[in-house]
């Protein structure tokens, strides 16, 4: 028995540690690389458990390694705690992996895969940390109680696996059937294995409702460490550096969700630059590699605030039309801005939330204060729409232009090197029109001579451009749009490049009504100055292609679930405006009621989730599993109830005596005196200490049940009903007056 106790230890030791190196596989100072190490830990075990047990020498080695290592960790953690404690934890976990092990032994093991699953949620995971969560809560449950039933077969080798669960308990929720097969009051050999199989499920449940509607730690409270090198991840950051090397990875967690209710179809119209962009900011000054926003010379655009924190720009109605924006922002932590479509002109935020104008770009909106770490907002930006002629027509005298805003003049500074400027220039010999010249830079950087593409080698930090146009000929959004921006401005014409993101029609939602946009949708394009048109958008590169392997795609169904169940949690059952709105939780009861699904989806629509596709079939499955358990556990009761008559048969007297005796500890139980988990005589004497005034009444009682139950004595129906009438009269005495 203790050997094979030991193998499920063994097992579950192997899957909880291979899950805490996937969790810190999902963090960005790990790669997937680290996932091997508990393999090699696992495959080496027994081999150095043997050598361990016959080679005395090999552990008075490893004693010396360790007093080695304690030297070598002190400057360490001096240095960085973070790091120094990750490299004490695994010293930790390798020595014991390495040597004979005991109960104790194994402990300390899941406690060191324990604080690797702690460390990785404080080092920002990705959403596949999602998908380690369920496979380490399930060997987590199976260790630990593998391990205490290891540590007990060992110290009752004799025995077996009832020995070591009581006999008799207090009275619990679960039937006396149930009871029984769980607990193994025959002292049968118990199979364990449905307990632990629905304490595990209950618990990767609990795990994934916590996981769902707790906002992730973006970067945690010590930061972020680089231990391994790790793929460059999609999103946006502060800022712009264009000379760092590395491979883009696409993030499938998602940004946010967006609708657009007043459209008919459900969707705005587009441009004809292809897709959908998402303003959040803009950069103005290129320094070496580096954007940044220089403030106080941007252009100034008054906002003024309404009523409830409503923000409205003063210059705003020049647009053709007004395009109005809902959008649900999944996390407001660390953003430079919100997103929006360009041209922002008016944002409503939710209650308890401050928007404010950013200092250095008139169309970034920051989040002053928020009273939540998801929510909703609705914005409306203004829709331009020019035909080509129109936009030809914008006239090149951007020197009167100047003379009037001053502060354009900051969107022509450039250092590029005169092969670059030279190069401008040769584009656009042969054209006038500043839209023209935009359009002819933008075609060149869109032809076969580039490549767009995500791995990346290291550039100049002193001239990327540069390199990007005549050497490397390749890059991402960021190498295209800043070499047209710079290309652009050596001809006088203004320009800066926008961040922000950029959907297509892959990015749209059927179910969802929207636009789910992922942080791989990061982009940044060129916004050029045209007189009388104003800020115009050019996109000379690609984006990010969409990963469809089995991860990414599984990433994608689960964070757009997750978001799903946000927005039902913040807007159906808590409310963004007015709290917990009752009037349609009444309707969705009363829906349930009458089995009327349209009125259940009308009062919480985002349960619609759960009527389509994977999570309908995923809800199904569960109620499927549910009643089968269900008739599995009547169907187990009732075998159990036929084996326990076969086994002890009682006569109609002993049946009607035990019933009788089990209403008597019901009534003192709740007159004050413990009757459950004693004997006749230890009640009696109870009722002695607490009852003295029902002293004869329950011992003529205790009397005839002994006499019935064991002394084999009748006990006939209305002596039966006699003695149940008794039963019920006992009484506390009242106090006196």
């Amino acid at each position: 028995m203790p050997e094979q106790s030991l193998r499920t230890v063994r097992i579950s030791l192997a899957l909880m540690t291979f899950a805490s190196y996937l969790a810190l596989a999902t963090t960005d100072s790990f790669g997937p690389e680290i996932a091997l190490v508990p393999l090699l830990l696992i495959g080496l075990m027994p081999v150095f458990e043997r050598f361990d047990a016959a080679r005395p020498m090999y552990r008075r080695v490893t004693h010396i390694l360790t007093l080695g290592f304690t030297i070598f960790i002190i400057p360490m953690l001096v240095q960085n705690l973070i790091t120094g404690l990750m490299t004490i934890l695994l010293y930790i976990q390798t020595y014991l992996f390495l040597h004979r092990k005991g109960v104790r032994e194994y402990r300390y093991l899941f406690l060191m895969a324990f604080f690797l699953l702690v460390a990785a949620v404080a080092q920002s995971p990705d959403p596949a940390f999602g998908l380690v969560m369920p496979l380490f809560v399930l060997s987590a449950v199976w260790a630990f109680a593998s391990v205490q039933i290891y540590a007990e077969t060992v110290a009752n080798a004799q025995g077996n696996i009832a020995d070591l669960l009581p006999q008799t308990g207090r009275r619990g929720f679960l039937p006396p059937e149930i009871a029984q097969w769980v607990t193994g009051a025959k002292r049968d050999t118990v199979n364990v294995a449905p307990m632990l199989a629905v304490l595990s499920l209950g618990c990767v449940m609990v795990t994934l409702v916590f996981f769902m509607f707790t906002p992730r730690m973006e970067a945690g409270v010590f930061g972020r460490s680089n231990i391994l090198n790790q793929p460059l991840r999609s999103g946006l950051d502060e800022g712009v550096n264009l000379s760092r090397g590395g491979t883009i990875a696409g993030d499938e967690e998602t940004v946010f969700l967006a609708r657009f209710p007043r459209e008919a179809t459900g969707k705005p119209p587009t441009d004809d630059t292809g897709g959908i962009y998402w303003r959040v900011t803009s950069y103005n000054k290129l320094v070496g590699d580096e954007w940044s926003r220089d403030p106080g010379e941007l252009e100034f655009h008054e906002w003024r605030t309404r009523d409830r924190g409503v923000l409205e720009r003063v210059t705003a109605g020049q647009g053709n039309r007004l395009v109005e924006q809902e959008i649900f922002l999944e996390s407001t932590t660390d953003r430079v801005g919100v997103p929006a479509m360009p041209l922002l002109t008016k944002i409503i935020p939710p209650d308890g939330t401050r928007f404010l104008p950013d200092d250095w770009d008139p169309f970034t909106i920051r989040i002053g204060r928020s009273s939540s770490q998801s929510f909703s907002y609705q914005a409306i930006s203004e829709l331009l729409e020019f035909t080509e002629g129109e936009l030809s027509s914008a006239p090149a005298n951007y020197a009167e232009e100047f003379t009037r805003n001053r502060n354009l003049t900051v969107y022509t500074s450039h250092r590029l090197s005169g092969r670059s400027a030279a190069l401008a220039r040769n584009l656009t010999a042969n054209l006038d029109s500043p839209y023209e010249k935009a359009l002819a830079i933008e075609a060149y950087l869109q032809s076969t001579e580039f490549l767009y593409t995500n791995t990346l080698e290291e550039l100049p930090e002193d001239d990327p451009v540069d390199a990007f146009l005549f050497v490397r000929k390749a890059g991402h959004c960021e190498l295209y749009a800043s070499s047209m921006c710079m290309l652009v401005r050596s001809l006088g014409i203004p320009a800066r490049v926008a961040s922000g993101y950029k959907t297509t029609a892959f990015d749209w939602s059927e179910d969802d009504g929207g636009y789910i946009v992922r942080k791989r949708n990061a982009h940044l394009w060129v916004e050029v100055y045209l007189i009388g048109v104003g800020w115009r958008l050019f996109d000379p590169s690609g984006i990010l292609e969409m990963d469809n392997s089995l991860l990414a795609r599984l990433q994608r169904w689960f964070t757009r679930n997750v978001l799903n169940l946000k927005i039902m949690y913040y807007r159906d059952i808590v409310g963004f405006n007015s709290g917990i709105d009752l009037g349609n939780l009444i309707s969705f009861s009363i829906g349930l009621v009458r089995f009327d699904v349209e009125t259940m989806r009308s009062a919480l629509p985002s349960l619609g989730m759960f009527a389509q596709g994977l999570p309908r079939a995923m809800l199904i499955l569960a109620l499927a599993l549910a009643a089968f358990w269900g008739l599995f556990v009547m169907y187990r009761s009732a075998a159990l109830r036929r084996r326990h008559a076969a086994i002890v048969q009682f006569t109609e007297d002993q049946i009607r005596a035990t019933r009788m005796y089990s209403q008597l500890k019901r009534r003192l139980h709740a007159l004050g005196v413990n009757g459950h988990t004693i004997g006749a005589r230890e009640l009696f004497s109870e009722v002695e200490s607490n009852l003295p005034e029902q002293r004869e009444t329950v011992l003529s009682l205790v009397q005839t049940y002994n006499d019935a139950r064991f002394g084999g004595r009748p006990l006939n129906k209305e002596h039966y009903i006699r003695l149940v009438r008794d039963v019920r009269g006992i009484r506390k005495p009242r106090p006196a007056k």
